[in-house]
């Protein structure tokens, strides 16, 4: 875990570092979890509730990478990550009281849900880059610029661990804290979200 100051906005922001090639979910779940409780849960306690999550369906729904499990119900983070599906249930496990929604119609929905983004209102974004590449960051705050454009700033878990030639796709972006607006570190796919239930 870092606490890391923005170039952007000059405040400080909690990321936390994946710990393989495929866990940013992982590592992104963690950190909504952190900014909502104020406390870090730790990764193997969020590796358990995927698990749970794409182990707690019926036969021929289960959520992991194309709808396959090992036999021993462990997801393999060396293998795969996870998907959108699994990464909500993930999060509606770890905080019940919430409705979490999925935006992934267009990327200037998703865009625009993103720009909603507090450090008590975090959201698991998910990023296309270079083609198939998906990376997961999570949108921590906004903030606007001297033009009035509104900037996302994202808490970004890759390391060298997890890209050892320094980049994300061709983007000089690892660990730390980012400017979706700036930076351009991948196109916006899609968001998770929370919507609060009544009794939140």
């Amino acid at each position: 875990m870092a606490t890391l100051k923005s170039d952007y906005n000059d405040k400080y922001y909690t990321c936390f570092p994946q710990e393989n090639t495929n866990s940013c979910g992982v590592a992104s779940i963690r950190m909504i979890n952190y900014y909502l409780n104020g406390q870090d849960i730790g990764a193997a306690v969020v590796r358990h509730y995927v698990d749970i999550a794409e182990n707690n369906r019926q036969a021929g729904q289960k959520l992991g990478v194309n709808n396959v499990i090992p036999d021993n119900g462990v997801h393999d983070f060396a293998t795969a990550g996870i998907t959108l599906t699994t990464a909500k249930a993930t999060l509606e496990l770890l905080r019940p009281a919430r409705f979490w929604e999925i935006e992934s119609r267009s990327s200037q929905a998703a865009i625009a849900i993103t720009q909603r983004a507090t450090p008590r209102n975090p959201m698991f974004v998910g990023l296309r880059l270079n083609g198939n590449f998906w990376h997961a960051v999570v949108a921590v705050d906004t903030y606007t610029d001297g033009s009035g454009d509104t900037h996302v700033v994202v808490a970004n878990p890759a390391t060298s661990l997890a890209h050892p030639n320094g980049k994300i796709g061709s983007f000089e972006t690892l660990f730390g804290i980012y400017d979706i607006g700036v930076n351009r570190i991948g196109s916006v796919e899609s968001v998770i979200y929370m919507r609060n239930s009544g009794n939140a």
